[in-house]
């Protein structure tokens, strides 16, 4: 492997971690004069005033997660995503020596990582929407910025799935690659094998919409719109 793709390869193993920096985020356990700001900005304000910053943010966290349904459902989605990206993250750094990763939360969904950032900051999003748009809470972002953020995330993790798809491809080939679960970043089932009719002598594909990706991706995409407005309605009625 050549030195710009060793670069190539570094640059997209860390694109993943780095898109939710812009992320909006409460600033739990620091006071910095607004409601919410960048991750990146709040990381940098949390670990200035260590160990007291670290407590409070998470006594507010707990205590904000008992509040309302709004909230439990918003922690739970922070919480979830969280936990995932740290177990896709030691699995895949356990297992790499075996060469392309099929097994684990791999066996599901080909990049399961990304869909935990993708719940991370779905919950932060929620959140900040609603101290926008309740309170007198103010910010970089709008709250129908905010909300336009996390979709331009979405689109960003999609294109980095498929950037990291076809890199997978030349590097291991395609029929290695084959083993992948469907799913790019939510669950999706493999196909079922063609049958062959011997009267009609062609190929049956029986239908299923539980074994149609595209219809998966739908029902997926409308749960999580569905979700959202939910979560969104119960912050603001809390």
């Amino acid at each position: 492997m050549s030195v710009a793709q060793k670069v190539r390869a570094a640059l997209l193993s860390i694109s993943g971690y780095v898109i939710p920096l812009v992320q909006q985020i409460p600033p739990l356990g620091v006071y910095v004069g607004l409601m919410t700001l960048p991750v990146v900005l709040y990381l940098l304000a949390l670990f200035s005033q260590l160990p007291l910053s670290f407590i409070d943010a998470f006594r507010a966290f707990i205590a904000g997660t008992v509040a309302s349904l709004g909230t439990l459902l918003t922690n739970a989605a922070i919480v979830a995503g969280l936990v995932l990206v740290l177990y896709c993250l030691i699995y895949l750094q356990w297992h790499r020596k075996q060469g392309l990763v099929t097994t684990g939360p791999y066996r599901f969904i080909r990049h399961p990582q990304y869909t935990g950032f993708l719940l991370f900051t779905l919950g932060l999003t929620a959140w900040s929407y609603w101290l926008l748009s309740v309170t007198w809470g103010i910010g970089w972002l709008t709250p129908e910025g905010t909300i336009a953020l996390w979709y331009a995330e979405l689109c960003a993790y999609i294109v980095l799935a498929l950037i990291e798809d076809s890199y997978l491809s030349k590097q291991f080939g395609d029929p290695v690659c084959r083993l992948q679960a469907p799913g790019a970043v939510v669950p999706a089932p493999r196909k079922r094998e063609s049958v062959r009719h011997p009267s009609l002598n062609r190929d049956l594909q029986p239908y299923s919409i539980w074994h149609d990706s595209a219809s998966v991706r739908r029902a997926w995409a409308l749960a999580l719109c569905c979700w959202t407005t939910r979560t969104v309605r119960c912050r603001c009625t809390a």
